[in-house]
């Protein structure tokens, strides 16, 4: 049976041969050429909406062509993206173009495509036609989403007739203000991809919106009266920035005006506006986490030195600045800061103090800033558990860490700090409490060669049994390390020897804990003789 069917296959195979070879070759060129096919890559999802919406800058177009009985040699390409240009014809062999739109102002962009392709025997297809209408999508700005700007500014509460109150229940609006330095952290992002964005930003704060911009670093890049121009940083996904501002001019109200633009200048202005005030006095008064009667105290001394008025606070009611250039600026804005606390350690304190921190640079400034000055009122000046940063009380109060109270010291009433020079007058102690406690028992950081001077002493007191009144917890024992017989509680830095005046004095008791009528006059003391603020 198999090898009847070979038989057969072999005779058929035979016989088909024999028959073509009596035939002409065969031509592909006498069969009808069949016209090739052109086709056009967009797809459209929602038919009630333009096409395929989508970005003006990066918008890439592809085409293929097909051809049944051959292959595609080429292809003829027109693009229309203005009506009333005329159509010109490119000859190519590639299957894709990326254009660049430029949108209308309503953000509106369209092409019109004409494509054919020609086969390898000469034959063209239909010609394609195709309407893309193009959508730009506009950049957005705005605050970054961890930011507040409300955390660098400074409040007051009004009451009904429009006059600043401390009772938060009696506020009827709330005013946001400060001396002209802040930061602003943005995020500006674009739907039609980052990589269409302006790698700058803009912001100005002029009244009137400038007709001239500038770059930061020119001389005339005064964002008072241009646009100043700053590049973005960062990575090229997130477009994260802040805007600086150190002396904004002082005026009921101010308007930031933040641009950022795609590249073919579609974007918006972001604006915000709050206060910007002029100092009122000489001297900035911050009373991080003191006692209302504490605060008082050095209200009182402030209206009867400076009068009512003028003399102006920094308070953290939101924490610390988002930036500390914030409270930098603002503190070089005073001749001179007073910063009190009661000795509760506060965050604010310990970010102050860091090594380069806030305080470092307002005394010993990086840039070219005039040095300020400070006097800081804190019974944390002592103790091993003090959120001071230990940089700070060695290197900037020149203070040792060591050889101090653990924590501070319970004073009796009627004892008396004896001011070291013939102008710091004597303060005696008037509040005989367990609460009442001071920072005593200042050590020099270096006894050798020292970088700060001892300006007040507490008198030497101890008790019929040969222990110090100034006690730790319920012991009171004699002078040790821990109740020093030298109790120092004031010091300047630098030495008198190394200047006239002092950037920094530091005191470690609570002043509003002695008797006022010797306490403001040695206040006084201290900011003229000590501190140098009002001589000339």
């Amino acid at each position: 049976m198999v090898s009847l069917l070979l038989s057969l296959t072999g005779a058929a195979a035979l016989a088909w041969v024999a028959g073509c070879a009596a035939n002409d070759p065969f031509d592909p060129q006498s069969l009808d050429n069949r016209r090739p096919l052109i086709n056009f890559f967009v797809t459209q999802t929602d038919t009630t909406q333009p096409l395929n919406p989508t970005s003006y800058s990066t918008r890439t177009f592809r085409w293929s062509g097909t051809d049944p009985d051959g292959w595609v040699v080429e292809y003829h390409v027109a693009i229309l993206t203005s009506p009333d240009e005329e159509a010109v014809w490119d000859t190519t062999t590639s299957t894709d173009t990326t254009l660049t739109f430029t949108p209308d102002d309503e953000g509106n962009a369209d092409a019109t495509f004409k494509l054919l392709c020609r086969d390898n025997r000469g034959a063209l297809s239909d010609t394609l036609v195709q309407f893309i209408p193009m959508q730009n999508f506009p950049p957005v700005v705005e605050f970054q989403g961890d930011f507040d700007p409300l955390i660098n500014m400074q409040r007051e509460f009004l009451d009904a007739d429009g006059n600043v109150t401390e009772d938060a229940n009696a506020a009827v609006d709330t005013l946001f203000w400060n001396w002209g330095a802040s930061n602003f952290r943005f995020l500006a992002y674009d739907l039609d991809g980052q990589e269409t964005l302006e790698p700058f930003f803009r912001y100005t704060m002029a009244d009137d919106e400038p007709d001239s911009t500038y770059d930061e670093d020119d001389p005339r890049a005064d964002p008072e009266t241009s646009w100043v121009r700053v590049p973005f940083f960062g990575s090229e996904e997130v477009k994260e920035f802040t805007v600086y501002l150190k002396g904004a001019n002082p005026g009921q109200e101010r308007t930031l005006s933040v641009s950022v633009q795609d590249t073919v200048g579609t974007g918006p202005v972001f604006k915000y506006t709050w206060e910007v005030r002029a100092p009122k006095g000489p001297v900035l008064y911050i009373p991080d986490i003191s006692a209302p009667p504490t605060k008082q105290f050095y209200r009182d001394y402030l209206d009867g030195k400076y009068g009512p008025g003028n003399w102006d606070t920094y308070v953290f009611w939101r924490g610390f600045p988002d930036s500390e250039f914030t409270l930098l600026e603002s503190m070089r804005k005073f001749d001179m800061v007073l910063w009190t606390d009661t000795g509760t350690q506060t965050n604010n304190i310990e970010s102050a103090t860091r090594k380069d921190g806030v305080l470092d640079q307002f005394l010993v400034p990086l840039d070219d800033s005039a040095p300020g000055v400070v006097l800081l009122v804190s019974r944390a000046l002592t103790g091993s558990n003090s959120r001071l940063e230990n940089t700070f009380r060695t290197n900037t109060l020149g203070i040792s860490i060591k050889g101090v109270p653990e924590a501070p010291l319970f004073m009796p009433a009627g004892q008396q700090a004896l001011g070291l020079a013939s102008h710091l007058p004597t303060m005696t102690s008037r509040i005989d409490s367990d609460d009442k406690k001071g920072g005593i028992g200042l050590a020099l950081d270096d006894p050798e060669e020292p970088t700060a001077e001892f300006i007040y002493q507490m008198e030497l007191c101890l008790t019929s049994t040969g222990a110090s009144c100034y006690c730790s917890g319920n012991r009171c024992i004699a002078p040790t390390p821990e109740a020093p017989a030298d109790p120092y509680v004031g010091i300047r830095s630098p030495t008198r020897g190394e200047s006239r005046f002092a950037r920094i004095v530091g005191i470690s008791i609570q002043l509003d804990e002695f008797e006022q009528t010797e306490v403001y006059p040695a206040l006084d003391s201290i900011i003229e003789y000590e501190l140098g603020v009002g001589i000339k």
